[in-house]
Order: structure tokens, then sequence, then C-alpha cells
């Protein structure tokens, strides 16, 4: 593709902001316009990134070579469709959608139009994350014996209509919240044999327990919830157990990242501060431009990852481990 990448920006709140100040950054990228079903959300944010405003979908379409679909998860699938059946490339917003069959008639689509469907699943593209992959892909630390991530916020009552706060239309933080941490576990080891999963649903709490098990591979598990609205502050966070090393990265603390090793002091690594959205929006970019695949976060993951989440959530229902 000669020229610059033309982005149209589906949606009108915090993630397209986000998506919208990161493409500043990348020079061969132009965001042509955004695009929502809010006139009043769509005019101010129109204005605030000087860009245009569609009301219309279809005219947007009609002058993007790549749609950037950062929508509630219940229109993913309507908007990732409306962009394949018009030929334009999608990253879209994970998780991929609420059910597998939506996220597979995603992907059918993609396919069928010869266009790329890439899932924005952002810790892939973030450096303390980054730095764990490494390791473990290389064995610099030997064998990996655990794993256990951690994501917790105040309640979500900041979304569009409250539409987080509805299972229905969010999922509930196993699907909105903890699908970032099952991701990682599947990008770092790969599909797990069963899960095993306890859920807290009440007035000021909602939380999501869940053990990924894998048959002689490490002992996985991945906790999120949502605690009290407005005053809970947000952490994020994991602790990696190798043969010959532990790290461990805290959101909250200064440094963030620590490597323990035997008999040595702990490391610090230099993480040079990134926008892991930049990152990850300029990889997609680059993908379109090229007109290559995304190997480092495709949409078959985000499938993978979404059946990760649903199992849980199946599993803290039945009360009994669910096999993937």
């Amino acid at each position: 593709m000669s020229g610059k990448t033309r982005i149209g920006i589906f949606g009108a709140g915090a993630m397209a902001r986000k998506h919208l100040e990161a493409y500043r950054g990348i020079k061969f990228a132009q965001v042509v316009g955004v695009c929502s079903a809010r006139p009043e959300r769509l005019k101010k944010i129109a204005a605030d990134f000087g860009t245009r405003a569609f009301a219309d979908r279809e005219a947007m379409l009609a002058e993007i070579d790549a749609a950037d679909i950062c929508l509630p998860t219940f229109m993913h699938e309507d908007a990732a469709r409306a962009a394949a059946g018009a030929g334009v490339h999608a990253i879209c917003e994970k998780p991929i959608a609420l059910d597998t069959r939506a996220a597979k008639r995603m992907i059918n689509s993609a396919g069928r139009s010869n266009t790329i469907l890439m899932i924005a699943h952002c810790l892939r593209f973030w450096p303390e994350y980054t730095i764990l992959r490494a390791a473990v892909t290389r064995g610099s630390f030997g064998k990996p014996l655990s794993f256990h991530a951690w994501r917790f916020g105040s309640l979500p009552a900041y979304s569009s209509r409250n539409w987080l706060l509805d299972e229905k239309k969010s999922g509930g933080p196993a699907v909105d919240l903890q699908i970032h941490d099952a991701d990682m576990a599947f990008f770092l080891f790969g599909k797990p044999a069963a899960v095993r999963a306890t859920e807290i649903n009440s007035k000021l709490v909602r939380s999501v327990n869940s053990e990924y098990i894998y048959t002689g591979g490490p002992a996985v598990s991945v906790s999120a919830g949502w605690f009290f609205p407005k005053t809970y502050p947000f952490s994020m966070g994991y602790r990696a157990v190798f043969e010959t090393a532990v790290i461990e990265y805290e959101s909250s603390r200064t440094p963030r990242v620590t490597i323990h090793r035997p008999g040595k002091t702990p490391l610090h690594p230099n993480l040079q501060p990134t926008d892991a959205y930049r990152e990850e929006l300029l990889y997609f970019a680059n993908c379109v431009r090229f007109s290559s695949e995304p190997s480092v976060s495709p949409a078959q993951d985000a499938l993978s990852a979404l059946r990760m989440v649903l199992a849980a959530r199946k599993s803290a229902a039945s009360g009994r481990a669910v096999r993937l």
C-alpha cells in the first residue's frame, strides 16, 4: 500500500480516545474520521482530535483502508462484519466477542473478504509482559513452574449507559477483565487442558478466580475483579516462577519489574517507557500496509482466550472443572 493507511474509528468513548491519541505518533497512518451513534459524543471527540465526524457507518467505510473498532463488546460482531463486507481491514478491541459463535462469524467474514482481523490484546505489546514472554520462549531461567496474574479495579460505572455492568453486554469481569490475563496465559503456555473457577457476585464486589490446568506444565492461576464504585484503585501484576528465577511485576510499585535469582542481588530491568497502545496500533498499521496477517495478536488466539474465560464462567456456575 502506497501513501498513508487511512483509519476510521468506530466509537467515541474512552478507548476511542486512547487510540486516537496513539495514532498521533504513527506517521504513516491517518485517521480519516470517527463514527458513533451518540451525536453529542461524536461531535466532541471529532472536535477534540481535529477529525471528521461520521454519523453514517457506510460513508466512513467507503473512505478508509482499516477500521479501528472501539465499541462495547456486544457491538463488535456487527461492526467487524460490516468492515469485512466493505473490504476493509479491522482491529477490534478485546474481547473479540461475547460468545464463540459470534467470534467465529467475525473470523469467517474476514477470511471470505481476504481482509485482516486483529484483536487488540494490548498486554502482548506491554514491556512488562514482553520481557516475560521472552524469558519463557528463550528458556532464560529454565522451565516455568508457576504463573499467577491479577487485575483489579473499581466497579466500572463510567461506561456509556453502564453497559459494562450488564453481563449480557459485557460478560462481566471474567470476559471483560480477566480475559487480559487468560490471553497472556495462552500466549505464554498455549491452551490449557481444563479450567476450575469460582465467582463472587454481590452488590459491591464482582470477581473471578481461575485455575488453568496444564498437564505436565506450569501451575497457572489468574484473578480479576471489580470492587466498590470509584474508590478502589486499579492494579495489575504477575508472579512467574522459573527453575532459576522469579519475575514479579506490580503496576503500583517502582520499579515495576523485579527479577529474583538465587544468591544474586534482585535485578530491575531497564524498561523503556512505551505506549503499548501505540505499539499495538503501529503493528496493526504495518500489517495493513504490507498486507500481512498479524502473528502477534491474531483473531484465532483471541477466540482461544474467549473459550478459556467462558469455560471459567461455566466452571464457576457448575462447581466442577471444565475441559477445554
